[in-house]
């Protein structure tokens, strides 16, 4: 999360109130920097791999770029979800194989239960989905680690994604 993002909390949850939450946001932020999110996911996605007979390990010819790991409001009041989303793309000799944007949210996240799935046209949401919670619940040392843990399921979800689209895909999937 960057200055944008603390700018986009301030914007959801009343400006008066971000001085209140900036430490403990900075902090979580800080936690999940120390997660090695690019590893954790490359993991993940060969383990998936190795089930689903999407082939071996995946380094040579696919691409993983973490778009955003952000607080995304929810629906309820005063809630946020942990909102992870990743390009994944294949590439196969010198063609993209596989592009697709895959995200990882709360149903009462974006845009809410009515357009779910598809938080914009070009992402595919993922199962399960993030659970929302008051900012509260993502301080401290418990908050932060309980914040870790779900960028990890979130990892681990778009991982499983990825791998069941590459078992039983020889074309390019469009969200």
């Amino acid at each position: 999360m960057c200055s944008s993002d603390l700018a986009a909390l301030a914007l959801a949850s009343g400006r008066d109130r971000l001085n209140r939450w900036t430490p403990c946001v900075t902090e979580m932020y800080m936690a999940i920097q120390d997660a090695e999110l690019e590893a954790t996911f490359r993991d993940r996605l060969n383990v998936h791999s190795r089930t689903s007979s999407a082939g071996t390990d995946a380094a040579g010819w696919l691409s993983a770029d973490i778009q955003r790991v952000i607080l995304r409001k929810c629906t309820a009041p005063k809630t946020y979800c942990i909102e992870v989303s990743i390009r994944i793309r294949v590439h196969r000799d010198g063609e993209t194989a596989y592009d697709r944007v895959h995200v990882y949210s709360s149903r009462e996240g974006r845009y809410g239960e009515e357009r779910w799935p598809g938080h914009d046209y070009w992402e595919a949401p993922v199962e399960p989905v993030s659970t929302c919670r008051e900012i509260g619940d993502y301080c401290g040392a418990e908050g932060q680690q309980r914040a870790v843990r779900e960028v990890e399921t979130a990892l681990d979800a778009i991982a499983a994604a990825v791998a069941r689209d590459l078992s039983g895909s020889s074309t390019t999937p469009r969200s």
